[in-house]
């Protein structure tokens, strides 16, 4: 019967299994863009009602929630302090409720600097396989002269693995060793004349290895 139907499709539905993978932008000392993508219906197990943006700084446990529409894409924090270690965590809610936050995404915000520094490089991350992953970049076309990048990796809830200096003209890198069906999250800054520029951070998750 219709009734039966729709009974079960309710009982299909559930919290979402994760939040989805940020990507965090600056484009000037006292902002931070927040992206992502909508998640797959697997992931979601429901319709998302709305999403929950939570942040603070690294030095203070005053927490900021922000709840935003179901369809929203990206948020633009603004008026932040420059020079400051933000962390960032988002949650997914569907009828049934909220899913586990993400563990903290950490972000700096750059100096307050009278010299422009290089903006933040445009990232894209992929798998290659269930051990590795592909960052691309690009620079935007109006950015200071870059003299090289720094990118640096680590596993959710692990510490930073060393800071990885590229040259100038390098827009790709591939980082391996990495354990299948794990969150990564990987951070790249162009320095510039003036030092450091603004920062882009990403997560990804490896996929799990196919057994021959």
């Amino acid at each position: 019967s219709r009734m039966s139907d729709q009974v079960s499709q309710h009982t299909l539905e559930d919290v979402p299994l994760r939040t989805p993978e940020l990507t965090l932008t600056s484009h000037s000392s006292t902002d931070i863009r927040v992206s992502w993508q909508p998640l797959p219906a697997k992931i979601s197990r429901g319709q998302v009602l709305a999403y929950r943006l939570s942040y603070r700084t690294a030095s203070d446990d005053t927490l900021t929630n922000v709840e935003l529409p179901q369809n929203s894409t990206e948020y633009l924090l603004a008026g932040l302090q420059p020079d400051t270690i933000y962390l960032l965590r988002m949650a997914a809610s569907t009828r049934v409720g909220w899913c586990e936050p993400s563990a903290w995404t950490s972000h700096r915000t750059t100096k307050i600097s009278s010299n422009k520094v290089p903006s933040a490089p445009i990232l894209q991350l992929e798998p290659l396989n269930c051990t590795s992953i592909v960052a691309r970049w690009q620079t935007s076309p109006d950015s200071v002269v870059v003299r090289g990048f720094r990118l640096c990796y680590h596993e959710e809830g692990q510490p930073e693995q060393p800071i990885i200096m590229l040259q100038a003209q390098t827009f790709t890198h591939t980082i391996g060793g990495l354990d299948p069906r794990r969150k990564y999250h990987v951070k790249i800054l162009a320095v510039g004349k003036a030092g450091d520029g603004h920062q882009t951070d990403q997560t990804i998750s490896t996929p799990g290895c196919v057994s021959a």
